[in-house]
C-alpha cells in the first residue's frame, strides 16, 4: 500500500502542532487565519505570547476597520503595502476577537510601553484621513488583480466639514505609545469595542501571564528579540557639545566605535545630551521620534 506524502497527511488534518517561519512579521497574521481556518486554534479567546523587540502594537490610521473581517486579503495587502505595516498586524486580530489577551516580552533596552498588566479595549473611531481614495486608486492596486479594492472604499468617504473620515483601528490604551500613533481613543469614543488584556514585561520578571493547558494559547517569536539592539547605544557616538543649545549626534562611521552606557550617563552628568539628533546639522530628520522609541 502506497504511503502518503508529507503534503496528503497535511490535507487530511494530521495532529500536531503548525509551525510557520515567516519574512515579514505583518505575515504572521495570514498564518493565524490559516490556523484558524484549519482548525488548528479556536476563532477567539487566543492568548499570545509576544517574543520581540518592539511591541508591534499600532495601528493603521487609513485602513477601515470593516476590511478586517470582511476581506482579509485587503488588510494583508494593505499591511504589506504600508512601511508600517509590520508593526500593526496585532491590533487587527484583536479586533477582529481573535486575541483577548496579549503578552508582550521584551528585551531589557525596549521600553516602549512601560510593564505593567493592562485591561484595555479595541474598537474603530472616525479619524480624519485624506489618503484613502489615493491608497485605494494607486498604481499598485492595479498589478494585483486578484486583491481588488472594494467599491464600498472607493466610494466618498463619509465628510465632516471639508476634512475626510474614516473608521480605523483605535486602542483606550493612554499610553504614550498609542497617543502618539493617534490611534487611542477613550473606551465611550469605540464602536465594536472588545476587551484585551495586554501584558508587558521582561523574560527574567514574574510573569504576568499564567499559561494554561485548558486555555488555548499561540507563540509568537521575533528574531529582533535576540538580535536588536538599542540603536542610540550601538550606531552613535556623542560629540562634545560646544553648547547645551548646539549639542549634537554625530553617526558613526564603518568600523568605528560605539557609544556605550558609560559613555551616554558620563554626557547626562556633564549636561552634554543633545537637545536635536541630526543628520549633518538641519534638525531632527523624518520619523526621528518613531527610530527613538522603536516600531
Amino acid at each position: 500500500m502506497e504511503q502518503p506524502t508529507a503534503a496528503k497527511r497535511a490535507k487530511t488534518g494530521a495532529s500536531g502542532t503548525p509551525v510557520f517561519v515567516c519574512e515579514y512579521h505583518d505575515e504572521a497574521l495570514r498564518c493565524l487565519h490559516f490556523g484558524i481556518r484549519r482548525r488548528k486554534v479556536p476563532f477567539e479567546g487566543l492568548t499570545m505570547v509576544h517574543f520581540d523587540a518592539h511591541p508591534d502594537l499600532s495601528a493603521s490610521t487609513t485602513l477601515p476597520a470593516e476590511l478586517i473581517l470582511e476581506d482579509p486579503h485587503q488588510v494583508y495587502y494593505a499591511l504589506r503595502n504600508d512601511v508600517a505595516g509590520i508593526a500593526q498586524w496585532i491590533l487587527p486580530a484583536a479586533y477582529a476577537g481573535h486575541l483577548s489577551c496579549v503578552w508582550w516580552l521584551r528585551p531589557a533596552w525596549a521600553q516602549q510601553i512601560a510593564d505593567g498588566d493592562y485591561r484595555v479595549q479595541v474598537g474603530r473611531a472616525l479619524a480624519p484621513v485624506k489618503a484613502v481614495r489615493r491608497a485605494a486608486q494607486g498604481p499598485e492596486a492595479k498589478r494585483l488583480p486578484t486583491e481588488k479594492v472594494p467599491e464600498k472604499t472607493l466610494e466618498e468617504p463619509a465628510q465632516v466639514g471639508e476634512v475626510d473620515m474614516v473608521e480605523s483601528i483605535k486602542i483606550s490604551c493612554a499610553e504614550p505609545y498609542f497617543v502618539e500613533d493617534d490611534i487611542y481613543r477613550p473606551p465611550a469614543e469605540l464602536r465594536a469595542p472588545r476587551p484585551l488584556r495586554l501584558a508587558v514585561s521582561q523574560l527574567d520578571g514574574t510573569p504576568p501571564v499564567q499559561l494554561g493547558s485548558e486555555e488555548p494559547w499561540i507563540l509568537d517569536v521575533c528574531l529582533d528579540f535576540f538580535a536588536c539592539g538599542n540603536p542610540f547605544l550601538t550606531q552613535a557616538t556623542w560629540s562634545p557639545a560646544r553648547s547645551p543649545e548646539r549639542s549634537h549626534v554625530r553617526r558613526t562611521r564603518p568600523g568605528g566605535p560605539c557609544g556605550d552606557r558609560t559613555t551616554l550617563q558620563r554626557g547626562a552628568e556633564r549636561r552634554e545630551l543633545p537637545v536635536r539628533l541630526c543628520a549633518g546639522r538641519r534638525g531632527v530628520p523624518p520619523r526621528a521620534r518613531r527610530l527613538r522609541r522603536g516600531l
